[in-house]
C-alpha cells in the first residue's frame, strides 16, 4: 500500500513532483525521467507484491527500491543545501532521521516477508 499511495499520489501531482526533483542539483537534469520512472516503478513494485506468484520478487524490487531512496537521501544531506521532499502526504511530516528509520524499518519489514514467503515455498514444495 505504501507505494501504491505514494505512486499514484507522484502521478496525481507530476508537475509538482518533477518541479521539485529540477531543484536538486545531482538530479535536476533528469528530472522528466525520474518523475515518470519512480511512480510507474512504485506501482508496478505493488502490483508484482500483490501477484501472489511474484510476490517474493515483487519484495526483492521493493528491498532495492527502498535501498536506493535511503542511499539518495543520506547522500543528499551530505551533499545539497536543500532537500525537497517528494514523498506523500503521510511521511513528509518526518524529519530526514526519522525518514530513513521509516525506510529502513519498512526494508527490514520487506526481508523479513521474503523470508516467510521463502519458507512457505519450501513448505510447498515438500507436500
Amino acid at each position: 500500500m505504501l507505494f501504491v499511495f505514494s505512486g499514484f499520489e507522484k502521478i496525481i501531482t507530476h508537475s509538482q513532483f518533477e518541479r521539485g526533483l529540477e531543484k536538486v542539483n545531482v538530479i535536476g537534469s533528469y528530472a522528466k525521467i525520474i518523475g515518470w520512472a519512480v511512480p510507474v516503478l512504485e506501482l508496478l513494485v505493488a502490483l508484482l507484491i500483490i501477484v501472489n506468484k511474484t510476490s517474493r520478487f515483487g519484495l526483492k524490487l521493493f528491498v532495492m527500491l527502498m535501498l536506493i531512496f535511503t542511499v539518495y537521501i543520506g547522500i543528499m544531506l551530505l551533499l545539497a543545501d536543500r532537500l525537497p521532499c517528494h514523498c506523500n502526504i503521510l511521511i513528509q511530516q518526518l524529519s530526514w532521521s526519522e525518514h530513513i528509520i521509516f525506510n529502513v524499518a519498512f526494508i527490514a519489514i520487506a526481508f523479513f516477508a521474503i523470508h516467510v514467503l521463502g519458507i512457505q515455498q519450501i513448505q510447498n514444495f515438500k507436500s
